[in-house]
């Protein structure tokens, strides 16, 4: 303990000497002399050395003390020279840089650390302080690396990344029993020339430090913390062990690659750590969606034999707004105590994109925006369950660097118990979050400060530990069946329980195994549930277990939960839980902004379809138990039905701006078509309008940008599903920005030739990048700022080359070429057209009468090359054209 103290303080008094005053870009506080006038003097420093500076009055500060908070063009203006000049001007008493105020706690000098909100909030996420993981605070316990005694704490990253990255190269872990690339397992485990890692695909370590993906995850587990420079992982120092191997295609890899650090483990507890490595915890920010876990059964138990030698895994859910219990993820379904499934959440500690279930998922971690290494020496801010999952396996890491001797004691003496411990302390320290409440096992999100703060409470004296992952499960509407996981089998345990409010409790002592069964508890009762090691004959001394809280089946009460969907135009289909003591259940329904509601039925079951509804209509929809008929309340869930076309019946994936407080659309123009739109707070569809485009039309685009203060350069893309599939695809952006700017887009778009005809959607992105062209254009991605904006519209057929002769009509023939199918568009009335084919030596093949009819077969036809001629009811030939027919 003494040595760890010394670091500590030594840690505390390097900070002290090298930690420099950040400001926030682009930000100067400037104080007027009474009677100047600021904006003439702002005015006056329009230009510095010929450059503009942009500044202007942001905020006023002070109005006694005369003080603004000013703004400027930090990208393109020189700060120090602007602040120089503002401070020599005569009518400014004083000016400087708007500097970062930093808590009173161990914060690394990272200058990207402002950046990292996952680790420390701003302040500048919708008022909310606290969706971070309170990193800071945990540093001031420990910043990683070894155990308390002595243990090089190591993490396994199973993917490739570039550990030479200046910010990941000194926690990069290498095996130093081993003499690279001298073709001789020098250390006898078993893999030759394994210094770096191990590549399972090449079997040596020469393709371990490849890959972006990789390089982004180490940084959020293990970028070098209080080095001056770049960014900070949850560890400030830790050993990354990267295994990589074909980019894991397979299941074999796979199954290859969690070996190493098994094997690394083993070796390490076998030989007293003269060999091998104290792997503890394994990072996969990959997998199979919509994975079945019994299909992959020695995938799925190789997480147990993990877990017996004290290692934890990892795993980023699936980047699907899905319910993994229901759908399924590999490997986060995997019913493994030692797979912790991660999903990710925001700034705003709100899950958005990402896979999520009660059972399943085991709790929520930052990973939306956050800010990571990239590349040989970059940084990026990026996305997904990807970087939630790391993050997590870094904070597992940081537990075990707790300065607590009887924890690290336990360790060696029960690798197994310890990694339970962990993992209890990691879940019972998440900040309950509601939005997680009844998506995630634990119902919160990751914080490293309250979990570390769990293993330090144990250590006074000997650890006397609660059982962990003590849960419940119902085994039938009347039967309860509680299990637990315990450091040892033979240690005797206490249960106790009681209704909520009661002042005492039920205790159930000397309790052996790991389940118990309660089968005579009352119906409709909510009760909270503990359980304890019992290492003292007096109760009162006993360390219970957070409490599991529940209320018994059997209450009349309508259902919790209503889910609705529109299964056809008219049709939408209800479905609930049912409770084992309700005999049927009311469905009622009614238009949206109706006052009596319609009787539709009553079920016995929790399924139920209400039929004869209009199409593209909204309703809502409750369901009454039974047994409280006459109560006019109930469960409401408020649906549309389909028929409203494709750009509303189809679920078009998610895009919006996170925050759109500072930049936002303010109007767009295609052709004669205009929104004056505003801010919308980040998304908003635009289904109620007027836009109709033709098929090959070309149109004047403009694009406006609007801003609240300050002018940001922001990218603009827009794309057109034009093959009405319910997807944005690459090749259907019509325009994008050449670079960031603040100024509108001026363009023209040209609608695709084959573009189908009807209702359909389109989508424009306004996403601030300073000044650069994204890497990627997404038309599904949530960003921090800026804005996104969806319209409905209609795409009509050309009318370049018709007359306005009555009943006359023009036919559009795609794909063409074809296979044989052919779908026609037109415009007019196409009643008794008629569409004659011929082959090349003018032997009219088909006389085709057009009456509606969207689709005609010329499968039997060989392939070729024919022509057509329209013609309208007159017998006039209106339109001619050709066919190429390729089988």
């Amino acid at each position: 303990m003494k040595v760890i103290t010394t670091t500590l303080l030594s840690t505390l008094f390097v900070i002290s000497l090298s930690a420099q005053m950040v400001h926030e870009p682009g930000e100067i506080i400037a104080q007027f002399k009474t009677g100047a006038s600021p904006q003439s003097i702002l005015n006056s420093h329009s230009e510095i050395d010929g450059i503009r500076t942009d500044v202007e009055i942001k905020k006023l500060l002070s109005k006694p003390m005369n003080i603004y908070l000013l703004s400027f063009d930090h990208q393109a203006a020189d700060e120090r020279a602007l602040l120089l000049a503002l401070k020599t001007d005569p009518r400014v008493l004083n000016a400087q840089f708007n500097h970062q105020i930093k808590s009173r706690a161990t914060v690394p000098d990272d200058p990207g650390l402002n950046l990292q909100w996952h680790h420390i909030n701003s302040g500048s996420n919708n008022g909310l302080e606290d969706a971070d993981i309170d990193s800071d605070e945990a540093w001031d316990i420990t910043t990683g690396g070894v155990t308390a005694l002595g243990d090089t704490i190591v993490v396994c990253i199973i993917e490739g990344g570039n550990l030479l990255h200046p910010e990941l190269i000194g926690n990069a872990w290498f095996n130093y029993n081993e003499i690279p690339n001298n073709g001789i397992d020098d250390d006898g485990n078993g893999y030759i020339d394994d210094f770096r890692g191990w590549d399972v695909g090449s079997e040596n370590d020469q393709n371990v430090y490849n890959g972006g993906h990789g390089t982004n995850v180490m940084g959020m587990i293990g970028a070098k913390g209080n080095n001056g420079s770049g960014t900070v992982g949850a560890n400030w120092n830790v050993k990354m062990m990267s295994v990589s191997g074909e980019n894991l295609g397979n299941e074999a890899s796979v199954v290859e690659a969690y070996t190493y650090p098994l094997v690394q483990r083993q070796l390490y507890d076998a030989t007293d750590g003269a060999l091998g490595a104290f792997v503890v915890v394994t990072n996969a920010s990959w997998g199979i969606d919509f994975g079945n876990p019994a299909e992959v059964p020695i995938w799925s138990a190789f997480y147990d034999t993990l877990g017996v030698y004290g290692i934890l895994s990892c795993g980023a859910t699936a980047n699907n707004n899905v319910n993994i219990d229901e759908v399924g993820d590999i490997p986060t379904a995997v019913p493994s105590d030692y797979m912790i499934s991660v999903t990710a959440t925001n700034s705003n500690d709100i899950r958005t994109f990402s896979g999520f279930g009660l059972e399943t998922v085991d709790l929520g971690a930052p990973g939306q925006n956050v800010y990571t290494t990239a590349g040989q020496n970059g940084y990026t801010t990026t996305s997904g369950t990807s970087f939630a999952s790391p993050l997590t396996a870094g904070v597992v890491a940081l537990l075990y660097a707790a300065p607590c001797p009887s924890f690290a004691e336990l360790i060696h003496d029960n690798p197994q118990g310890a990694a339970d411990y962990v993992r209890y302390a990691l879940f019972a320290g998440v900040d309950p979050v509601a939005n997680l409440l009844n998506e995630t096992a634990t119902g919160g999100r990751l914080n490293a400060f309250n979990s570390l703060n769990i293993i330090m409470g144990g250590c006074d004296g000997d650890l006397c530990l609660a059982p962990f992952s003590f849960n419940y499960e119902l085994s039938s509407d009347t039967v309860y069946s509680f299990t637990w996981s315990a450091i040892s089998d033979t240690t005797l345990l206490a249960i106790r329980y009681r209704e909520i409010g009661a002042a005492e409790w039920t205790y159930i002592s000397d309790v052996t195994g790991n389940n118990y069964v309660f089968n005579d508890l009352p119906n409709c009762t909510a009760f909270e549930f503990e359980i304890a090691s019992q290492c003292s004959e007096n109760v009162d001394e006993l360390t219970f277990s957070n409490p599991k809280l529940f209320t018994t089946k059997g209450c009349c009460i309508n259902p919790v939960s209503v889910a609705t969907i529109a299964s056809a135009d008219e049709v939408i289909n209800v479905e609930w839980s049912p409770d084992f003591a309700i005999e049927s259940y009311h469905v009622n329904y009614r238009l949206t902004g109706e006052i009596d509601w319609i009787f539709a039925g009553v079920t016995s079951t929790g399924d139920f379809n209400i039929i004869g509804l209009e199409p593209c209509a909204f309703y809502d929809v409750q369901v009454i138990s039974s047994c409280a008929a006459d109560s006019t309340e109930g469960t409401l869930s408020t649906v549309r039905t389909k028929g409203c076309g494709i750009c509303i019946d189809s679920e078009y994936c998610p895009a919006m701006a996170e925050d759109s407080s500072e930049e936002h659309i303010a109007e767009i123009t295609i052709g004669a078509y205009s929104n004056v739109s505003g801010n919308n707070g980040g998304y908003e569809l635009f289904e109620n309008n007027d836009l109709s485009l033709e098929v090959a039309g070309t149109y004047a685009v403009n694009l406006v940008p609007g801003f609240s203060g300050t002018t940001y350069t922001e990218y603009f893309t827009l794309w057109l599903d034009a093959n009405q599939d319910g997807n944005f695809e690459e090749n259907e952006v019509l325009i994008e920005s050449p670079a960031g700017s603040w100024q509108p887009l001026e363009g023209e778009i040209t609608i695709p030739g084959d573009a189908l005809l009807g209702n359909t959607r389109l989508r424009i992105s306004m996403k601030y990048v300073g000044g650069n062209i994204p890497d990627d254009v997404l038309p599904c991605e949530v960003f921090e700022w800026g804005e996104t904006e969806d319209y409905c519209l209609e795409i009509t057929a050309s009318t370049v080359g018709t007359n306005d002769r009555e009943n006359s009509s023009v036919v559009r023939i795609f794909p063409n070429p074809t296979n044989g199918n052919v779908n026609l568009g037109w415009i007019g009335d196409p009643i008794n057209s008629t569409l004659d084919i011929y082959d090349l030596s003018g032997r009219k093949l088909r006389a085709i009468l057009l009456n509606a009819n969207p689709v005609i077969d010329l499968s039997d036809l060989a392939s070729g090359i024919y022509t057509f001629n329209l013609r309208n009811r007159e017998d006039e030939v209106i339109q001619t054209g050709k066919i190429v027919l390729v089988k």
